[in-house]
């Protein structure tokens, strides 16, 4: 809850500051710029450290097969992913996909608001779920899923998202691998 907190800004709301310890071993930046200066990567220094639950996972030696996962790939592996990628995510092309996305987000709120507006309850999971597909579709494979417009999962959406929930809950049981 707290970090959920912390991403709307309301620990800078009551005058928390901006770093707050959260947990022991858990720290909370509200200041944007904290962001880059933890998460990016620079030339000659290590990697941010991955988290212990993903490291649990030695691909090679509990399957013998090389993870294609960058999650839990080794450091040279998770390298060469990384450059493999890094162009779809460097700022030039975010920025250029930000009028795209503003427009699903935008469906998303008026489809959200109609249900609100009938006295319907909302899941916002569904909802949540079905802007996410719509996003993904049209970004990867240039045409959205129309979730969002139909109110409806596509074929394969609920197999990823059960795949997804039961993933995370043998991760949190510590099971995830075996």
């Amino acid at each position: 809850m707290v970090e959920h907190l912390s991403d709307s800004g309301v620990l800078s709301l009551i005058g928390a500051g901006p770093i707050v310890r959260i947990a022991p071993n858990e720290l909370s930046f509200t200041n944007p710029s904290a962001w880059k200066d933890i998460y990016s990567s620079r030339p000659g220094q290590p990697n941010f450290p991955r988290d212990p639950i993903d490291s649990r996972f030695d691909p090679v030696e509990d399957t013998g097969v090389l993870s294609t996962d960058m999650l839990v790939a080794d450091e040279p592996n998770h390298a060469r992913q990384r450059r493999t990628l890094s162009h779809a995510f460097s700022m030039k092309a975010i920025t250029g996909q930000e009028q795209l996305i503003s427009q699903f987000v935008d469906l998303f709120i008026a489809k959200v608001a109609e249900q609100v507006d009938a006295g319907s309850a909302v899941d916002m999971n569904k909802w949540f779920n079905y802007l996410t597909f719509d996003v993904i579709g049209e970004l990867a494979f240039g045409e959205s899923f129309n979730c969002m417009a139909t109110g409806k999962q596509v074929a394969i959406s609920p197999s990823i998202t059960s795949a997804n929930r039961e993933s995370r809950c043998l991760q949190l049981l510590g099971l995830e691998y075996g």
